[in-house]
C-alpha cells in the first residue's frame, strides 16, 4: 500500500514538470491544426529559422497543433546541423532563438516543394494523422501575385496559382468542404486573381498586396491567443493575424510599405460579378476615355515599391478600389459611377479587416494587374489568370494598350533660362521653362556629373507643381493640356551610402508616396553566398537608416522583388547609368563596392564637388512618350565641411531673427518661427558632413514638415543652411551676444540705378546713396537670402529685391514696389512708351522692359523667362532663346493691356513707379 501511495505521489509531483508538448495526442481531434508549407529551398532559408522560432514561442497543445513541412538548402544558413532536404515537424514550445527545439516527425529526403503535388501529400498526411475541427494552411515562400510562386531552387521549379488551386482540390477541398483559413505568407498575393482562384477551396484568405518583409507574418501573438481561446473561428483568427502584423511592422520592426488584409472568399462571387460589369463599362468607354483611364491607373496606389519604378512598373499591381475611386474623379459618366460603386460595395463586403502602412495611404486590401503599355504586358497572364479571362479584364487590357499605342505625339520641353550658370550650397540655381503637350503625367529631374564624353547619372527625382485635392486628403499632380510652367530650384548636393568609414555616391530614385524613402539598385554579394544578385536597398531619407532590402528576381521579362536580411560582411555595389554624349547610348557601370560593417550601412548627404553637371528635365505623357531638356551648370564655391562638430556642440537653446531651436539629448526639440512654437524631433549626422534633420509638427498641416540643414559653428554662433533652397540662418546661444558677420554684398547691385523719382547708387565699399524727391539718403547696405538691408542713422530697413541685367525691383516692408533701370551711359536714355516695370497681381508677375531692348519676367519673385522685345505700332514682339510671341498692346495711364491673338486672352499690368 505504501509503495502504491508513494508511486502516486511521485506522479503528482512530476506532473508539475510536464508541459503542453507532453500532452499532445496525434490521433485525437483538435480544435485547430495549423499546417505550414515552408519552402525555404532558396535565399529565404535564414528567414525560415526565425519563423520557426516564432511558431515555437507559441507551441502546440491538444487543441492547437502546429505542423511544418520544411525544405532547406545548402549555402544560405548553416545553423541547426546545416541539414538539407525536407522534414516534417510537430512544433513544440521553445525559448532559444535560432535553435529548433521541435519534434522531427518525418525525414522525407529532398522534396520538390515547387511541385504542388507535394502540398497535396502534406495536407492529406496532416488531416489523417492530426485531424481537427478547423484547418489553417500557410503557404510560406516567394510570391508574385497571379504569376509564379513557391520556388524550389534545388529542383529549379516554381508553381502557378492554378496549380495551387488544383493541389487543394486534390487534397479533398472544394465547395462542400473548404479550408477554414488560407494564409499566403508570400509577396504580392493580395490580388483579385489569386482570391478568385482560391475562393472554391477556402472560406477566408489572408494575403498582402505588397512585399512581405523577411520576418514574414507574426504568428506568436495570434497562436497564443488561439491556444487560450481555441473556439475562435476563422474570421477572428484572420483578424488577429492582421492586427499582429500591423503591430509588428509599426512598433517592433517599422516598415512603412507593409500591407495585409483578410478576405471572406465566400463573397468573392459577388466581387467577380461586379468586376465583370466594371470591365464591360470601361471597355465601352475606352475609345473616348482611355487617357482618363490611363491617368487613373498611373496615379493609383501601386505595389512592389521597394525597387522604385523599376519593380513597380514590372509588377504592374495596383489597388483595385483606389483605381475605381480615381476613375470616378476623372470620368464624369453615370454608368462609370454606377459600376465603380457596385464594385466598391462588393469588395467592402468581402473585406474582413485591412491594414496598410503609411506609405500606402490609399491601399484598401486587394489589387489588380494593369500593365500600362505593350512592353509591360505579360503574355502568360491570359493563361495564368482565370479571373482575367472570365471577367473580360484581359480583353480590356489588350484594348486599352491598342488605344494607347495610337498616341505617337511626344510632348516637348523648353528650358528658357537658368538663374545662374554657377551653383553652390549657399547659391542654388533656379531653372525656368515650359513643358508642353497633352495627357502629361510626370516631370522628372535628373542630375549627372560630366566626365569627358560621358554623363554619370547621380540621382533622379520626380517633380510635381500643381495639385488638386482627392477625397479631402490626397494631392495628385495635375498637368494642363498645353503649356505647363517649370520653376525648379536645385542645390548641388548628393546622397551617399556609408558604413562609417568608406562612402560611395549611389544614384537614388523615389520609392514611396512621400519624399522620405529612396531606393538604390546595385549588385549584392552576401557573405554566405558565392553568387551575386541584383538588389534594391531602401533608405529613410530623414534619418538615413536602411529599412528594407529586396532581391530583384527576373523571370520572363518580369522583375519580382523578394525581401532578404542584410548582414555584416555583405557587400553592395551601386549601379550608375552612363550616357555617351556623342552617341546618346546609355550604359550601366558599377560604382565602388561598400561593405556592411557591424553597424550596417546608411544614407547620408554630401556636397557635390566642383565641376560641370548636367541638369535634365524629362516630361512624360500617359503613353510613355517623353522629351528631355538639359542645361549645364558649373558647381564652384562650395563651403568646406567642419567634421569636428559633435551632437554635444549643438545641445541647448539657440535663438535667431527668423528661426530658433531648443535641442534636447533625447532626440526631441522645439522650434520657433517668430512667436510661434512647434514641437519637433531631430537626427544629427556627421559622416560626409555635419547635418541636422528636423521633423517639425505644425498647426497648419497634419503631416510634419521635414527639413535638412548643414551646420557651421563659430564661437557661440550656429549657422544652418537649408539644403533644398540654400536659405541660411544665423543663430546664437540664448543669453549670449550674437557675433556680427561681415556684410555680404550681391555684386549684381553695384552701380547706379534710376527711375522717374530719382536714382540709387550701390558702391563696392558697401555704401549707398539714394536721391529721391530732392532728398539724398546715405548709408551702408548688405544682402542676405534675397533681402537687401539699407542702414542709415542707426536704422536698418529690409527690402526684398530682384536684380537682373539692367532691371532692379525693390519691395519695402509694407509691400510697396519700386522699379529702377541701370544707368549705363553719360546720359539717361529715353525710354519708349512700354519701357519700365509692370506688375500683374493676379499671378504675382513682374515684367521689366529695359531701355536696351531686353526684358525679364518674374513669377513670385523668381525669374521665369527673359529675352528681347520690340514694338511696331501697337504690336509687341517678345523673343526668347527658342521662339517669338506677338501681342497687341495698349497703354492707358499706368495700365498696360496685352491681347494674345492665338489664345484670344487679355492680361493687364500696372506700372510700378
Amino acid at each position: 500500500m505504501h509503495r502504491i501511495l508513494s508511486f502516486a505521489i511521485v506522479l503528482f509531483l512530476l506532473s508539475g514538470c510536464l508541459d503542453d508538448n507532453d500532452l499532445i495526442s496525434p490521433k485525437k481531434k483538435a480544435k485547430w491544426t495549423i499546417l505550414v508549407y515552408m519552402d525555404s529551398d532558396n535565399n529565404l532559408e535564414p528567414n525560415s529559422i526565425g519563423d520557426i522560432d516564432k511558431l515555437e514561442s507559441a507551441g502546440s497543445d491538444d487543441n492547437v497543433r502546429i505542423l511544418v513541412q520544411w525544405d532547406r538548402i545548402e549555402g544560405y544558413d548553416s545553423s541547426n546541423g546545416d541539414w538539407t532536404g525536407t522534414k516534417r515537424f510537430l512544433i513544440l514550445g521553445g525559448s532559444q532563438d535560432g535553435i529548433v527545439e521541435s519534434q522531427e516527425l518525418v525525414d522525407l529526403g529532398e522534396v520538390d516543394m515547387g511541385n504542388m503535388d507535394s502540398l497535396t501529400e502534406f495536407i492529406k498526411w496532416a488531416v489523417e494523422n492530426y485531424p481537427a475541427e478547423k484547418y489553417l494552411l500557410d503557404i510560406w515562400d516567394h510570391g508574385g501575385g497571379w504569376g509564379p510562386h513557391t520556388q524550389d531552387e534545388t529542383n529549379g521549379s516554381q508553381a502557378e496559382v492554378q496549380e495551387l488551386a488544383e493541389a487543394l482540390e486534390n487534397a479533398g477541398f472544394g465547395p462542400n468542404k473548404k479550408i477554414d483559413l488560407l494564409v499566403l505568407n508570400q509577396c504580392l498575393m493580395g490580388q483579385a486573381d489569386v482570391a478568385y482562384a482560391m475562393a472554391p477551396y477556402a472560406k477566408v484568405m489572408v494575403a498582402s498586396e505588397e512585399i512581405v518583409p523577411g520576418p514574414g507574418i507574426e504568428y506568436t501573438v495570434t497562436l497564443k491567443k488561439l491556444k487560450q481561446n481555441p473556439g475562435m473561428d476563422e474570421r477572428q483568427v484572420a483578424a488577429e493575424l492582421v492586427a499582429a502584423y500591423q503591430a509588428f511592422y509599426t512598433e517592433n520592426v517599422p516598415q512603412p510599405f507593409t500591407t495585409l488584409a483578410a478576405y471572406n472568399l465566400e463573397a468573392m462571387g459577388e466581387v467577380g460579378e461586379a468586376f465583370t460589369l466594371f470591365t464591360e463599362t470601361l471597355s465601352e468607354k475606352a475609345g473616348e476615355s482611355w487617357p482618363e483611364i490611363g491617368k487613373s491607373i498611373y496615379y493609383s496606389e501601386a505595389f512592389a515599391k521597394y525597387g522604385g519604378a523599376l519593380t513597380t512598373k514590372s509588377v504592374s499591381s495596383y489597388d483595385m478600389l483606389d483605381f475605381a475611386g480615381l476613375l470616378e474623379q476623372n470620368i464624369d459618366d453615370s454608368e462609370v459611377r454606377e459600376a465603380t460603386e457596385q464594385l466598391k460595395e462588393a469588395v467592402q463586403k468581402m473585406a474582413i479587416v485591412e491594414y496598410h502602412g503609411k506609405e500606402h495611404p490609399f491601399a484598401k486590401g486587394i489589387s489588380i494587374y494593369f500593365p500600362e503599355d505593350e512592353l509591360l504586358y505579360q503574355k502568360d497572364y491570359e493563361k495564368a489568370s482565370s479571373f482575367g479571362s472570365e471577367s473580360g479584364w484581359n480583353s480590356f487590357l489588350k484594348k486599352y494598350i491598342a488605344l494607347e499605342k495610337t498616341d505617337m505625339i511626344a510632348p516637348s520641353i523648353e528650358i528658357s533660362s537658368v538663374s545662374s550658370q554657377t551653383a553652390s550650397l549657399t547659391k542654388p540655381i533656379t531653372i525656368y521653362g515650359t513643358a508642353t503637350g497633352n495627357n502629361i503625367v510626370s516631370l522628372t529631374r535628373t542630375v549627372g556629373k560630366i566626365q569627358g564624353n560621358s554623363v554619370l547619372l547621380i540621382n533622379t527625382h520626380e517633380l510635381t507643381q500643381n495639385y488638386r485635392e482627392y477625397e479631402g486628403e490626397r494631392k495628385l499632380p495635375e498637368f494642363f493640356d498645353g503649356e505647363n510652367n517649370i520653376n525648379y530650384t536645385w542645390t548641388p548636393m548628393a546622397e551617399i551610402i556609408t558604413n562609417g568609414r568608406e562612402l560611395v555616391i549611389a544614384p537614388l530614385q523615389p520609392a514611396g508616396q512621400s519624399d522620405y524613402y529612396f531606393s538604390a539598385i546595385g549588385e549584392y554579394r552576401s557573405a554566405s553566398e558565392q553568387k551575386t544578385f541584383d538588389a534594391s536597398l531602401v533608405f529613410d531619407y530623414r534619418i538615413g537608416s536602411l529599412i528594407g532590402a529586396m532581391r530583384l528576381n527576373e523571370a520572363g521579362g518580369k522583375i519580382t522583388p523578394s525581401s532578404f536580411q542584410p548582414r555584416e560582411g555583405d557587400t553592395f555595389t551601386p549601379y550608375i547609368e552612363a550616357v555617351n554624349l556623342s552617341t546618346g547610348e546609355i550604359g550601366l557601370m558599377k560604382a565602388d563596392p561598400i561593405q556592411l560593417r557591424e553597424q550596417g550601412i546608411w544614407l547620408d548627404l554630401t556636397l557635390l564637388g566642383e565641376g560641370q553637371y548636367s541638369i535634365g528635365l524629362i516630361v512624360t505623357d500617359i503613353s510613355g512618350n517623353m522629351a528631355p531638356g538639359f542645361t549645364t551648370v558649373t558647381v564652384e564655391g562650395q563651403p568646406e565641411s567642419d567634421e569636428t562638430i559633435t551632437l554635444q556642440d549643438i545641445m541647448g537653446k539657440w535663438v535667431g531673427e527668423k528661426l530658433g531651436f531648443e535641442i534636447f539629448d533625447d532626440g526631441s526639440c522645439t522650434s520657433s518661427v517668430g512667436l510661434r512654437q512647434n514641437k519637433c524631433s531631430y537626427w544629427f549626422r556627421n559622416a560626409a558632413m555635419p547635418l541636422i534633420s528636423f521633423y517639425i509638427s505644425t498647426d497648419e498641416s497634419t503631416e510634419p514638415v521635414f527639413a535638412v540643414f548643414t551646420i557651421e559653428r563659430s564661437q557661440n554662433m550656429l549657422y544652418l543652411t537649408e539644403m533644398l533652397e540654400g536659405t541660411r540662418y544665423a543663430l546664437w546661444r540664448e543669453g549670449t551676444t550674437p557675433v556680427e558677420q561681415p556684410a555680404s554684398i550681391d555684386d549684381s547691385l553695384i552701380g547706379k540705378w534710376f527711375n522717374e523719382l530719382g536714382s540709387i547708387e550701390f558702391r563696392e565699399d558697401a555704401s549707398y546713396s539714394w536721391e529721391t524727391g530732392g532728398t539724398t539718403i546715405i548709408g551702408s547696405f548688405s544682402t542676405e537670402n534675397g533681402t537687401l538691408y539699407l542702414a542709415t542713422e542707426g536704422k536698418k530697413t529690409p527690402y526684398t529685391y530682384i536684380a537682373t541685367g539692367n532691371a532692379l525691383q525693390l519691395t519695402d516692408p509694407e509691400g510697396s514696389m519700386l522699379s529702377f533701370t541701370k544707368y549705363t551711359g553719360t546720359e539717361q536714355p529715353q525710354a519708349n512708351p512700354i519701357a519700365g516695370s509692370w506688375y500683374n497681381a493676379t499671378v504675382n508677375e513682374t515684367v521689366f522692359f529695359n531701355a536696351d531692348g531686353t526684358y525679364q519676367s518674374y513669377m513670385s519673385g523668381s525669374l521665369f523667362v527673359e529675352g528681347t522685345y520690340s514694338t511696331s505700332g501697337n504690336v509687341l514682339a517678345l523673343s526668347n532663346a527658342y521662339t517669338t510671341f506677338y501681342y497687341a498692346f495698349t497703354i492707358t495711364g499706368d495700365v498696360l493691356t496685352l491681347y494674345d491673338p492665338v489664345y484670344y486672352t487679355t492680361v493687364s499690368y500696372t506700372r510700378i513707379r
